[in-house]
């Protein structure tokens, strides 16, 4: 197997377009032994869909989504992620650490959480792409809704997909979920890891909080405080507020108190715990990448 110029390609396989002296196999000429071949568990054919990522993601994580429609390299982890077999996914414990205090053993699933959030990412390029050209996500009938969506043989919606990932794995991994548009978490230009991904969810938080045009605008009083949000932080809010906690917004304000990282303005969630959350409409346009 060999991946070319944004496509994969074989050359002992049906006949295809020539790149050089190599034929380029379609996706769909792949039989489904040959796609399950290519990787599961920890070896995942992730390249697949960080080679579209990186040619076609910008900087500001905007997405081309018109180089990416029909691109045969997502075509084929796409494949892949509806062949795959979970059970070859390595199940690892964490021993309890005898210097913490109340520290238990713990299962280590990055290897799955890393794989699921990139099924999902790559599922979702794929919907936008093949709906494309779109000024808004929401021109696309069913887009989160529909139980199209095929991971492991099962039919999933991108709502679906969420609340699982965001239950069963790591609720991080909703910042780094795509939702294509420009007031949502950005694409990134890389595919989740999991030798990386602590790292990987960490900074999605951060990347996305750090923005201005998400949380910005502090204002303080003699005794209280406020700031703006975007309202895409309240679709995050019931995954992190903690159990019988009834403060409202105690989800986002639990994300900004752990995660927002820039000096001395995370003082201000310290000081003013009891802050107002004003919310600004999140830029619900596409997150189009079209300079090129």
């Amino acid at each position: 197997m060999l991946a070319i110029s944004g496509t994969a390609a074989r050359a002992d396989g049906p006949s295809g377009p020539l790149v050089g002296h190599v034929k380029i196999t379609p996706a769909a000429d792949y039989t489904p032994e040959e796609i399950k071949n290519l990787g599961q568990g920890v070896v995942f054919p992730y390249d697949y869909l960080e080679s579209v990522l990186a040619a076609n993601v910008s900087t500001g994580g905007e997405v081309n989504y018109g180089k990416i429609k029909g691109n045969n390299n997502l075509e084929i982890f796409v494949r892949a992620v509806a062949l795959a077999d979970l059970s070859q996914f390595p199940h690892w414990t964490i021993p309890a650490d005898p210097q913490v205090v109340k520290s238990v053993a713990r299962e280590d699933r990055r290897p799955e959480t890393a794989f699921w959030i990139n099924a999902y990412n790559g599922l979702f390029l794929k919907a936008v792409a093949d709906a494309y050209p779109v000024s808004s996500v929401g021109q696309i009938p069913g887009l989160d809704t529909a139980k199209t969506r095929i991971v492991a043989g099962k039919a999933y919606s991108f709502a679906d997909l969420r609340k699982k990932i965001a239950a069963e794995f790591d609720k991080r991994a909703l910042f780094a979920l795509q939702n294509g548009t420009k007031g949502g978490p950005r694409a990134r230009p890389v595919a989740a890891r999991y030798s990386s991904l602590t790292d990987f969810l960490d900074q999605s938080v951060s990347s996305y909080l750090l923005d201005p045009v998400n949380v910005g605008s502090f204002s303080v009083g003699t005794s209280s405080g406020s700031i703006a949000a975007t309202t895409w932080l309240q679709s995050i809010d019931e995954y992190f507020k903690g159990p019988g906690n009834r403060q409202k917004w105690a989800g986002i304000r639990y994300v900004l108190v752990n995660y927002y990282k820039s000096g001395s303005d995370r003082k201000f969630f310290l000081t003013y715990p009891d802050y107002e959350i004003k919310f600004t409409e999140a830029d619900i346009s596409i997150n189009d990448w079209t300079t090129r």
